[in-house]
């Protein structure tokens, strides 16, 4: 009979059960997805808010106003959304999708702020 390592125990279904260390890997990954998201909204939605907020042109023609209201409805919304999306996809989606818009925003692929 075959002697398995330590690494093809915790490969096998319910080779091992650790309740508490797997409860707080758990959460910990969590509440990283639903950080992450919630950054990933925030930086975005207020991108794209400070852009479209201002294109009225305001109450009395002075579209600056408009522009930080729309920056920090964008910033509220983003968070809220983003948040509740990397909860639901998890840690390791978000976490590309985190990476893939940063590599376009650095290498101007992703350009929020044009028509």
């Amino acid at each position: 009979m075959k002697q398995l390592t330590v690494f093809e125990m915790e490969a096998i279904s319910g080779g091992t059960f650790e309740p508490l260390t797997s409860l707080f890997n758990n959460v910990a990954r969590e509440i990283g997805a639903i950080g992450l998201g919630a950054s990933i909204g925030a930086t975005f939605g207020a991108i794209l808010g400070g852009r479209w907020g201002g294109e009225g042109g305001g109450l009395i023609g002075i579209g600056s106003a408009g522009q930080l209201v729309g920056m920090i409805g964008g910033l509220m919304i983003g968070v809220v959304t983003m948040g509740v999306f990397g909860g639901i996809v998890g840690y390791d989606d978000i976490y590309d999708i985190a990476i893939d818009s940063m590599n376009g925003l650095i290498d101007g692929t992703f350009n929020l702020w044009s028509n």
